[in-house]
């Protein structure tokens, strides 16, 4: 519904034409990121589930890695917008979803002693 009527939505909060026309790219990365986190974040999910927590650390460090490097360059090297510096939540979501599903994949967790 945001992507819908993101004027109505931006007009709840009072505020002017300006901040309307720079909420709008924003609010569409950020519903997009959602769709990354929803999938992304039930593979993840699954290497909980295998009992590998070890696996699911290496899964976040690489992902808040990535993060980190995309977000200090849009922020502080080369800015762009607002709406482009929140996609560093779909470069996390990416990481982890890749990582994840390569490891369920690979089906090394199939071998593992209880």
């Amino acid at each position: 519904m945001l992507n819908i009527f993101p004027y109505t939505f931006f007009s709840l909060f009072g505020q002017g034409a300006g901040f309307v026309k720079e909420g709008i790219p924003v609010i569409r990365v950020v519903t997009l990121d959602m769709i990354f986190m929803s999938i992304a974040g039930v593979w993840l999910n699954s290497v909980t589930g295998t009992g590998k927590t070890r696996v699911n650390l290496a899964i976040e460090v690489a992902a808040i890695f990535f993060y980190i490097i995309f977000t200090w360059y849009f922020m502080h090297v080369n800015y762009v917008s607002l709406a482009v510096a929140w996609l560093n939540e779909m470069v996390y979501w990416t990481v982890v979803f890749v990582l994840a599903f390569i490891y369920m994949k690979r089906g090394a967790w199939k071998h593992t002693k209880a």
